[in-house]
């Protein structure tokens, strides 16, 4: 018997290692999202997808039998993008992600009574073309919501202050062009944004005065000026309780962004914490004075810098309790006895817990797996690693080998995968990444690389990254590529490069640039002509129009400008593609319009490289549709097999079920049009 057992074990940790795990299980629906808890945590509720229904569901906290306190219930409205719990702990308000169609943009529902849902409208239907974003809510004014309203085209809102119990609406500030407003706990104006000429973001002072009049108004007062590079680094987090101090991330006189304490009136400016190699980032809040009480930096894995002294002896509990595996506080109770906890790794895309000390006793109780089937699977190390670009910056690079691959030594040259990031002013991080989990298990190495440019690693970084498109950052993710050939990693006559967005881009300019390295390329909504990308912006962005056009390096506003955009665009070089291209595009795509990757269809034209083009009608800048996401990575699957000869996992429907029109050049040349 015990031969039997040593040989079952051996069986299923063989199985575990090479079984293939289905697309659905990274793409499909999420049984957990939208996870938000009350301010007591008491409840924590979900949303839920089965079979093509949405479901709300409650748990109570703690509960020790799985179905005790737990209870799901249809949702009236689907498309809902974000929820808050309200003060009272009993009402959920409910934001829907459209303003179209008869459904209210937000409402509030009483999801601890029993019985079906009932959805009370919070706000009148507004003009079409406007929409409504939740900017706050105050421990001082319990029953009331801050909220902007954006009129049609228009680049500011207006705010208002909703009473959740009556749905009346008080106008709290006329906004006269102001890209982004600040709000004291009183829900009163502090502080305006709006940006320079050169791309400068300029501060202002709000206050109320009088005229010479004695006529009411409102005073606006320069308070600070940042660099275009600062100010990605560089702004306000929180108000202490009594309004009188803002917490800032601050990169003002240092490179790496601290955390700081700044008095409103007398501009008095404490360090609560200096990073060391990274910009400090995630902040843990008080439920009640808003002190911060834990920060991170994050350089290759999240770091923890700084504990708060009153919950020190917790945080060391909490810390052994889940070694190896990370671990963040998602929310505090009032009275600081009930934490919801998160821990997550590279293997585990979050478990969630309930950390509590009431009657003097610590204790953990384990809640859910975000995504629980995955674990039957032995998951693919995202070893985090440095690799040098020629001209000696260093870029922090994440490398996800297939787990029979492994760290052994003496292995052969594997298929390899350049990703690269969107943004570009973004990065990657050590967490569950689905696509390099996907892909690995394929048996195709991932490297991912943030790239000068890359926000996180200080301003001087992301300032080398101005003007660099299809330039130094460009040098960058070919380096990352070069880095795989020379450690015998990648076999060169199998690597590929994909990514999405600015990450599309990037594939082009790899296919165009370095054609002897890439054997073929996925291009995710990637611009391609710079100078159509920069002019159709969304209405949202022009507010910080000139800080993208010193990012870009160059606005269209002169020959020079035009000229070198121009001369980074791929459009312009398109046939000197030769290698096979997947195309992915959404029709709703607001911030790369459908017509950057048209354009790119018709400039390789009959040039005689294979492309596969899939356009979808519904969906934006990413694949929100579970069935779209699967279709898709079946087809980038399907096309990395042809190209790389990695592990195929059989293609049945997804292209029949999915919202797509499927393209290919010049070959079939051919069109299948999904269900619609």
């Amino acid at each position: 018997m015990r031969l039997l057992a040593v040989f079952y074990t051996l069986l299923i940790g063989i199985w575990r290692t090479f079984a293939l795990i289905p697309r659905e299980e990274f793409f499909g629906s999420s049984e957990f999202y939208l996870l938000k808890v009350d301010a007591q945590v008491r409840h924590l509720s979900y949303l839920s997808v089965r079979n093509n229904t949405y479901r709300l569901c409650i748990r109570e906290l703690p509960f020790v039998k799985r179905h005790f306190g737990h209870f799901c219930r249809r949702m009236p409205i689907v498309g809902i993008s974000d929820c808050w719990w309200l003060n009272d702990g009993q009402r959920m308000l409910f934001h829907h992600g459209s303003n179209f169609g008869s459904n209210p943009t937000l409402f509030t529902m009483d999801v601890l009574q029993r019985g079906p849902l009932r959805v009370r409208p919070a706000l009148a239907q507004l003009p079409a073309g406007s929409f409504v974003t939740v900017l706050g809510f105050s421990h001082t004014k319990l029953d009331s919501v801050l909220i902007g309203i954006y009129g049609p085209n228009s680049t500011s809102y207006d705010a208002y202050a909703l009473n959740l119990n009556t749905m009346q609406k008080t106008w709290v500030f006329k906004n006269d062009g102001y890209y982004s407003v600040l709000f004291d706990h009183d829900f009163r104006p502090v502080l305006a944004m709006n940006e320079s000429s050169d791309g400068w973001t300029e501060y202002y002072r709000i206050s109320s005065g009088a005229d010479d009049n004695d006529t009411d108004q409102t005073i606006f007062e320069r308070y600070k000026s940042l660099s275009v590079e600062g100010t990605t680094s560089t702004y306000p987090l929180h108000f202490s309780s009594d309004n009188k101090i803002i917490y800032w991330q601050s990169s003002e006189g240092r490179d790496k962004a601290a955390i700081t304490a700044e008095h409103l009136d007398t501009r008095f400016t404490t360090v609560i914490y200096e990073p060391i190699m990274s910009d400090a980032t995630a902040v843990s809040w008080h439920p009640i004075t808003f002190e911060p009480l834990i920060i991170e930096e994050n350089y290759l894995k999240p770091e923890v810098g700084y504990v708060h002294d009153s919950i020190r002896e917790d945080y060391d509990f909490l810390r052994s309790f889940f070694e190896p595996s990370l671990f963040t506080v998602v929310s505090f109770s009032k009275d600081m006895l009930r934490w919801l906890v998160m821990a997550y790794s590279d293997v585990n895309p979050g478990s969630y817990y309930l950390y509590t000390k009431e009657s003097g006793r610590r204790s953990v109780v384990f809640l859910l797996h975000l995504q629980g089937s995955l674990l039957r699977y032995q998951l693919a190390e995202r070893r985090p690693l440095e690799i040098e670009s020629r001209d000696g910056f260093r870029q922090v690079c994440y490398l996800t080998m297939p787990v029979a691959e492994g760290n052994s030594t003496g292995r052969s040259s594997i298929p390899t995968i350049i990703w690269v990031h969107g943004g570009p002013h973004s990065r990657v991080y050590w967490i569950y990444d689905p696509e390099s989990q996907f892909f690995a298990n394929r048996g195709y190495a991932v490297l991912d690389c943030n790239f000068r440019g890359s926000i996180g690693y200080g301003r001087s970084y992301l300032k080398a990254g101005f003007g660099e498109w299809g330039g130094k950052m460009q040098d960058d993710v070919t380096d990352a590529a070069l880095w795989a050939l020379r450690t015998g990693i990648a076999d060169p006559k199998r690597l590929a490069i994909g990514g999405g967005s600015y990450g599309g881009y990037a594939v082009l300019c790899g296919l165009i640039y370095t054609p002897e390295l890439y054997a073929c390329g996925i291009d995710m909504f990637g611009p391609t002509n710079l100078l159509t990308t920069f002019q159709s912006m969304p209405v949202s962005w022009l507010p910080m129009r000139n800080s993208i056009a010193v990012r870009l390096g160059a606005s269209v506003n002169t020959s020079k400008g035009d000229s070198f955009l121009r001369s980074r665009s791929p459009y312009f070089k398109a046939r000197d593609i030769r290698q096979p291209l997947l195309v992915l595009q959404g029709l709703l795509d607001y911030q790369v319009l459908p017509r950057e990757s048209d354009q790119l269809i018709e400039a390789l034209g009959d040039s005689g490289t294979p492309i596969t083009y899939l356009l979808f009608p519904y969906e934006g800048h990413g694949l929100m549709t579970p069935i779209n996401r699967i279709a898709f990575y079946a087809v980038a699957e399907k096309f990395l097999h042809d190209c790389l000869n990695g592990t195929l996992e059989p293609m049945d429907k997804e292209l029949k079920d999915a919202f797509v029109i499927f393209e290919t050049f010049p070959l079939k040349n051919e069109t299948t049009e999904g269900t619609y």
